[in-house]
């Protein structure tokens, strides 16, 4: 889709076996992906497993991907992007033209938490 885009890897969990235990994950390139930042925000919650009651600081980052039209990316996956590990946040939506019948790709945002340092 865009010669000089991004090479991201979807990680898929595995199928369950008869007794409800998952399988082995399936991992998956797209290449020609465009990457938007949508925004990041400093999350700070209480910790009430720890006897101190620590507070805990964590990373919330969303982006935006728009993936080549036909991408295999679904909810529920795991995408990750410059090294880091999103999961798939909601449902990945082909964008089709009503005029034209253009369609320029699948739009799939992203949702990573991590440690803030």
């Amino acid at each position: 889709m865009f010669s000089a885009g991004e090479t991201v890897t979807v990680s898929r969990p595995g199928e369950r076996d008869r007794t409800g235990d998952p399988g082995p994950a399936t991992t998956h390139t797209v290449d020609g992906c465009a990457i938007t930042m949508v925004d990041t925000t400093d999350a700070v919650t209480r910790n009430d497993t720890r006897a101190s009651g620590e507070r805990r600081s964590s990373v919330i980052t969303r982006i935006e991907l728009l993936c080549p039209p036909g991408a295999d990316i679904r909810s529920g996956d795991h995408v990750i992007v410059g090294g880091i590990k999103y999961r798939v946040d909601g449902q990945p939506w082909p964008v089709h033209s009503p005029f034209t019948g253009w369609e320029p790709g699948v739009v799939v945002r992203l949702r990573g938490v991590s440690d803030a340092a």
